[in-house]
């Protein structure tokens, strides 16, 4: 087969603007689109590979060639070998669709990232033991509320930019006639950000149900009752977090799904007890944060 033999100077930046312009879809995603769209294509992915230097790119059928970024497109019967390599890991790790997201390793996270900076936040009421902050106007008793204190972190962590209680209002997240400080985060998350049972990030909300027997009725169908912030997530699973309004004031707490029934692991705290021990419940472990997840949220 004939091989095109030009140097081609000007791939790196024809790459780029094909990855941002082009309609990159499988054949089967484009069928999709088109049904849900009224012939538009619907949600993209990336199909084509960034090929390594030196390999030898064809095509075999015409849609493939009209779906190919402009700089393969120069023939569609010859291969085009490549003339140089590009790096498109750092390109290609910032075009993430919505719903793609890759799973968060532990310890790996965004410094820049709102959520992180929060994080931050929430562990310097922490560490120096502040009780009050002004947020929005409104000075907050950050120990003896526990929304308070998320609300706050976010405040200040976003530079003074974000209150997620006016967010969830703004949006109508929740009917504010019944709104708790709770619900409001919560409902904000779900109808708007991410929201999971599972794999949290530091930085993200968290939130609990059944830490208390609100309508003291002797059972556990009490939701939405507190809230926190992850400021860590250990090698062996162990979520570190932080939260206000426990004995009134702000604590640490540990949750691992792994050790679901124990609060501690090799002298290590890996779950918190959250939860009073009620006369009425047999089992004092199910006081332990593990059992109390609702549900993390974040941005």
């Amino acid at each position: 087969m004939k091989i095109v033999r030009s140097v081609i100077t000007l791939l790196p930046v024809c790459f780029l603007g094909a990855l941002f312009f082009l309609p990159q879809v499988s054949g089967a995603d484009h069928a999709k689109g088109r049904e849900k769209n009224g012939g538009e294509p619907g949600n993209v992915t990336l199909a084509w590979e960034v090929p390594q230097e030196g390999t030898a790119v064809s095509f075999s059928s015409e849609k493939e060639y009209l779906n190919a970024p402009p700089i393969l497109q120069s023939t569609k019967t010859e291969s085009v070998v490549l003339k140089t390599s590009i790096d498109m890991s750092p390109t290609l790790g910032r075009l993430i669709l919505p719903g793609t997201e890759d799973e968060p390793v532990p310890g790996e996270d965004d410094d820049s990232s709102l959520g992180y900076r929060a994080a931050q936040k929430a562990l310097e009421f922490y560490d120096k033991k502040i009780s009050t902050v002004n947020v929005n106007g409104t000075v907050l008793n950050i120990e003896t509320d526990c929304s308070y204190f998320v609300r706050a972190a976010y405040w200040e962590g976003s530079g003074h930019t974000r209150d997620l209680f006016r967010d969830s209002l703004s949006t109508k997240s929740v009917d504010p006639r019944k709104a708790t400080g709770v619900t409001l985060l919560s409902g904000y998350l779900e109808k708007h950000q991410r929201y999971q049972a599972a794999n949290p990030r530091v930085g993200d909300i968290i939130i609990f149900d059944n830490t208390y027997d609100k309508n003291q009725n002797q059972k556990r169908d009490d939701y939405y009752t507190h809230t926190g912030i992850v400021t860590g997530i250990r090698d062996d699973g162990t979520i570190e977090f932080i939260h206000g309004n426990i004995g009134r004031t702000i604590k640490k707490g540990y949750i691992n799904f792994k050790y679901k029934n124990v609060a501690t692991n090799d002298k290590k705290p890996v779950n918190s007890y959250i939860r009073p021990r009620y006369f009425w419940e047999k089992d004092t472990a199910q006081s332990l944060a593990s059992y109390l997840v609702r549900a993390f949220g974040g941005f």
